[in-house]
């Protein structure tokens, strides 16, 4: 464009971002202050008309309009790049804590690392594990995309002797004492804290606003456990497959009505029961294992002890004992005790007889 000889720079238009409908002029005050200011330039030009004398002014006016327009350019696609709602996580986030801590995780079967843990998984259905000082705990989970699961543990040994108990809520230890449960509170505590800051980071990782976390919610038990207390080791079958051993403390078994066979084949012992199991608590198996006899003889006579317990002198029938292996000493003043180990079988008598002359 010419205007009293005076060739002014024509600068192209740069078209912005489309305006959502519900955005308001008051959105964009840079750029409503920076079109005002073009226009009073021009009414000030056109009245005063174009001389040599009016066009550094002129110009200087027209870089700063150019620059003012530029910013608020520059900050409405940003706010529109704010209003940007995130991409929904396509994976789910699992925090799991024990009591003690430094259990090892395995996650379907793989070790991923000790407690505390976190790591984010795929959706769908995993099982998880945990091992420490001969004490496995088993559990299956579902998790959904873009949510979060909490599992809090507890890897002592069973230590209760009653036929049945209840295992604590999160965060305490069903055998321990009262002397031990602010030591419980802190380590509820320091868990607590520990899934806040991993909540936090996640949040910043993904660019998103950070929410406080949200309350941790325990999942309900979805296992109850058994307990077999037996002298003799016992083989637990269920439906014709092994689940475990009465050595093996408590076993993770799912709710409801069960047949198990309990056996042990040294002794020929072998017995069918039923037990109800009910979520997150722990039932206790104590079997009546048979009996058979044993006879003793002693040449000479001698006092017989049997696990310790005196039970007469030689000769004696008949003695009813438990199926199991069984100590049985021979005690004499002329001569060193002798001792004697024998293994009594369902539905067979059993016989010691002992020369205590002879060595």
């Amino acid at each position: 464009m010419k205007e009293s000889g005076i060739t002014l720079p024509v600068r192209r238009a740069v078209t912005p971002p489309p305006v959502p409908a519900s955005t308001a002029l008051s959105d964009l005050p840079l750029m409503s202050a920076t079109v005002d200011v073009i226009t009073r330039s021009a009414q000030v030009q056109a009245q005063a008309g174009a001389t040599r004398s009016s066009w550094p002014w002129l110009r200087r006016t027209i870089v700063i309009a150019l620059a003012l327009l530029a910013t608020g350019e520059a900050a409405y696609i940003a706010t529109l790049k704010l209003r940007t709602p995130a991409a929904a996580s396509k994976t789910a986030v699992l925090f799991v804590q024990s009591q003690p801590t430094d259990a090892e995780i395995l996650i379907d079967g793989q070790s991923r690392g000790r407690t505390p843990f976190r790591a984010e998984l795929p959706p769908g259905q995993h099982t998880l594990e945990l091992r420490k000082d001969h004490v496995t705990r088993k559990f299956p989970l579902v998790l959904a995309a873009g949510t979060s699961a909490s599992q809090y543990v507890e890897m002592r040994a069973e230590t209760d002797s009653t036929s049945t108990s209840t295992p604590s809520a999160p965060g305490k230890n069903p055998g321990s004492s009262a002397a031990s449960r602010p030591n419980e509170a802190r380590a509820a505590g320091v868990a607590a804290a520990s899934l806040a800051a991993a909540n936090v980071r996640a949040a910043s990782v993904a660019d998103a606003p950070v929410r406080p976390p949200a309350p941790v919610v325990r999942p309900v038990p979805s296992v109850g456990w058994l307990v077999v207390q037996s002298a003799v080791p016992l083989g637990i079958l269920r439906n014709g497959e092994s689940i475990g051993n009465s050595d093996d403390g408590r076993i993770a078994i799912v709710p409801g009505h069960h047949e198990l066979e309990l056996s042990n084949d040294a002794a020929g012992y072998r017995e069918a029961t039923t037990i109800e199991i009910l979520a997150g608590q722990v039932t206790t198996l104590k079997p009546e294992l048979p009996q058979s006899t044993l006879d003793i003889e002693a040449r000479p006579t001698a006092k017989v002890l049997i696990d310790g317990r005196e039970v007469g002198e030689t000769p004696l029938t008949q003695i009813a004992l438990t199926i199991g292996l069984h100590e049985v000493i021979l005690r004499h003043p002329d001569f060193p005790d002798r001792h004697v180990s024998t293994y009594i079988k369902v539905g067979a008598p059993s016989k010691v007889s002992v020369d205590l002359a002879t060595p």
